[in-house]
């Protein structure tokens, strides 16, 4: 009796102040460190000295993958082979185990964790409460985080089962750990140390050369150009689809490692006008360069003399027959070119 007497004494005075203390841990701190927009797509975190993809979900944008929704492996390649800015060590956030920050510190579970890479982002950086029926967490100066279920990964395993990998979902804070193999979650590129600024360079890159486009189908083609010259280097391309006056679809954001883009789902016997453009990483554009380009399912051209084959017929309508062929018009800045497939 004078036990139960004693408990509920010890529950009446001290449940409070442990409430109390569990909403102040949880609770956002004033921040003590500072996010750098380093500008080309870059946000340096000055407290762990590491840079963050402004872009939280570059895989998709950039289109490495068609949502952005990877296995742990799937995401760790991405980030090992990911070239941007002109940096090739990026990889995914790291996660400490254990964390004496989280609610449960033994395993490195739940919320306000702060030792993580993307746990010190989301509470310490960005202010962020946690938990379940938080506000709305602030996403500060990145784009594309998703709020909704799905978490990002870390390149961290979890030390008591390495079929499991350390995730962390950006919704309401909590970390966690899930399967590895049959999870799919977001991969969001971190490198370590600061990016050189170049906010002062001023100078755009060249237009770009060399664009052009080939057919693939009736309802796809490929855009191809070579990288033009910039004076610290080509950050990526701008592509715009038009028809007519009319601009179509989101702009295409691309890596300047690549020079080369294929669009789908054309129609035939449709003008459309394609743009590039090329931009450092001090947000410098170059002027646009643009083509026309018609897909026509229509007969394949010869380059021999036309000539009658005795019974009144062109034999350019016999080998459109016997051959599926795709003519392509395109008529750039300077030029106009019929490519067949």
């Amino acid at each position: 009796m004078r036990k139960s007497i004693l408990k509920c004494i010890f529950v009446y005075l001290f449940l409070p102040f442990s409430l109390m203390a569990f909403t102040l841990l949880v609770g956002s701190q004033p921040l003590h460190a500072e996010l750098i927009d380093r500008g080309g797509g870059m946000i340096y975190d000055t407290d762990l000295n590491i840079t963050w993809l402004k872009d939280a979900n570059y895989a998709k944008i950039s289109g490495y993958d068609a949502d952005g929704l990877m296995t742990w492996s799937e995401a760790m390649t991405w980030a090992d082979n990911l070239v941007y800015g002109g940096y090739s060590d990026w990889r995914l956030p790291v996660t400490l185990q254990p964390d004496p920050s989280c609610i449960w510190p033994l395993t490195s579970n739940g919320f306000n964790c702060r030792g993580s890479e993307i746990g010190h982002l989301y509470y310490t950086e960005l202010g962020n409460l946690g938990g379940p029926g938080s506000p709305l967490p602030n996403t500060g100066p990145f784009s594309n985080i998703d709020l909704s279920y799905a978490s990002y990964w870390s390149s961290t395993l979890w030390a008591t089962d390495p079929y499991f990998a350390w995730n962390f979902y950006f919704g309401y804070g909590e970390q966690k750990s899930n399967d590895k193999l049959s999870n799919y979650y977001y991969a969001w590129a971190v490198r370590d140390g600061d990016v050189i600024s170049s906010s002062t360079d001023s100078t755009p890159p060249s237009p770009v050369p060399n664009f052009s486009a080939s057919p693939l189908s009736t309802s796809e083609i490929r855009l191809t150009w070579n990288v033009p010259f910039d004076n610290v280097g080509v950050f990526g391309y701008i592509i715009k689809k038009f028809q007519g006056t009319t601009h179509l679809d989101p702009d295409i954001i691309i890596s300047g490692s690549h020079t080369s883009y294929k669009y789908t789902g054309l129609l035939t016997n449709t003008t459309y006008k394609f743009v590039i453009i090329a931009y450092d990483s001090a947000g410098n554009r170059s002027e646009e360069n643009a083509l026309l380009s018609k897909l026509n399912p229509l007969r394949i051209y010869s380059s021999s003399p036309i000539q009658s084959d005795g019974n009144g017929e062109d034999p350019r309508d016999r080998s459109y027959r016997s051959c599926a062929c795709i003519e392509l018009e395109i008529h750039s800045n300077r030029h106009r070119e019929i490519l067949q497939r």
